[in-house]
């Protein structure tokens, strides 16, 4: 028994539904050793830092359940609850990731919400692209249609959002019917944040925005 079970099986140490089948499976997997009886820190490492997919991808084929994006993470995670769940039933599910139970984060959505940008965590060489209008764009912005898509995401207010995914859009979709309503107020904000260096837009939608930018630039100008 490994460290990560040995926590979730001492009661002093954690309270709260937890599948001790699953954290077994983690356990095991965190701490298999090498060929000389030694374990490392490398397989937590490979499955945090860029592999999430294919860990919670794992945990599906071995529990069932569904693969989930955890919201402000960047982080694909496994969400023990029946796949086809409704978004609400969702959000009350355990998520789990190779550290054991996963809760930092604000919203859990379907893996099957990014769309085609699921390949950004895929390592298998696979482009996305949305069309070629978009990426001239983007090239113009000096972005790439990646980064362009979620500062996009990021800055439609989250209503929209839900109503939209509820109406069977997902995350790219969004984002791009998004840009073909407001590309030159998106394309000021994709311009100023990168010049100034951080990541802004937090679903304010595009009036907000713009107006945080004119009195940025109006302060920097009378001062």
């Amino acid at each position: 028994m490994g460290h990560l079970l040995d926590w979730y099986t001492d009661p002093e140490k954690f309270q709260g539904e937890v599948n001790l089948k699953v954290i077994k499976f983690i356990d095991e997997i965190t701490n298999f050793p090498d060929r000389d009886g030694e374990s490392g820190e490398q397989i937590d490492h490979l499955f945090s830092a860029g592999y999430c997919y294919y860990f919670a991808s794992m945990l599906k084929t071995a529990f069932g359940g569904q693969l989930c994006w955890a919201q402000d993470r960047g982080h694909i995670v496994w969400a023990d609850i029946q796949e086809g769940c409704t978004f609400d039933e969702l959000q009350k599910a355990c998520a789990y990731d190779i550290s054991g139970i996963f809760d930092d984060y604000e919203v859990l959505w379907p893996a099957s919400y990014l769309g085609d940008a699921i390949v950004d965590y895929l390592h298998n060489e696979q482009a996305f692209h949305v069309n070629d209008c978009f990426k001239d764009w983007c090239d113009f912005c000096h972005v790439t249609e990646m980064y362009a898509v979620d500062m996009i995401w990021w800055t439609i207010p989250t209503e929209e959002i839900k109503a939209k995914y509820h109406n069977g859009s997902d995350y790219v979709q969004t984002a791009y019917q998004y840009w073909t309503e407001h590309a030159s107020e998106l394309q000021q904000i994709i311009r100023y944040c990168r010049s100034h260096k951080f990541f802004w837009p937090d679903h304010a939608g595009v009036e907000a925005c713009m107006e945080q930018i004119e009195s940025g630039i109006s302060e920097k100008e009378s001062a």
